[in-house]
């Protein structure tokens, strides 16, 4: 190669390298001035869910106070890509009571080990394209690990397609149905991980 050779050479591979550079996003417990920008990604949710005709969060909740309990236990979390907001989901650290009887299915062996629930996952569209669902699905199993559990759990309602491939696409396993707030008219597919 000749000098202007190496030089576009090493030209384009500083522009792919800076093409491929990852973005700089963490995982953080959220507080109550994070509260605004995670009611904007649950709405977004909600009205997303209600286009595709899905039932679920149609009902007056999540809201203000459900995501004010979780931020008071510090469960809730946000996932910030460059200093932006771009996920939200809480990481319940108790059992769940919603899970506490299951139909069309059954728990999978060792279910009797304490297990953290994942709820409300919620991203932002600006990031559209670039996994963020699971990524952020994957950082909350990172972190409810690095607390001590062994066995996540997961529920989405029945035609919530979108969610239930990224459930599965995270290695959840689908265990069953469950009633929500035992209404018989609302149930939803649970899963369980073990790691």
């Amino acid at each position: 190669m000749n000098d202007e050779s190496n030089t576009a050479h090493e030209m384009d591979h500083r522009t792919q390298h800076v093409t491929q550079r990852e973005d700089s996003s963490r995982l953080r417990v959220a507080t109550s001035e994070d509260l605004a920008h995670i009611m904007q990604l649950i709405n977004y949710s909600k009205a997303l869910l209600k286009t595709d005709g899905i039932p679920q969060w149609q009902k007056g909740t999540p809201n203000e106070g459900t995501v004010t309990k979780d931020i008071d236990n510090a469960w809730e979390y946000v996932l910030e890509i460059d200093g932006v907001t771009a996920g939200c989901a809480a990481l319940w650290q108790k059992p769940d009571p919603n899970y506490s009887a299951i139909y069309d299915g059954r728990w999978l062996p060792g279910s009797d080990t304490p297990y953290a629930a994942l709820h409300r996952v919620s991203v932002s569209p600006d990031f559209h394209g670039q996994h963020l669902g699971e990524r952020l699905l994957k950082a909350l199993i990172e972190r409810g690990k690095d607390l001590g559990f062994r066995q996540f759990r997961i529920d989405t309602h029945a035609k919530n397609l979108r969610m239930q491939h990224l459930i599965a696409k995270t290695g959840f396993q689908r265990a069953g149905v469950v009633r929500m707030h035992d209404d018989p008219h609302d149930l939803r597919y649970v899963y369980q991980l073990f790691v």
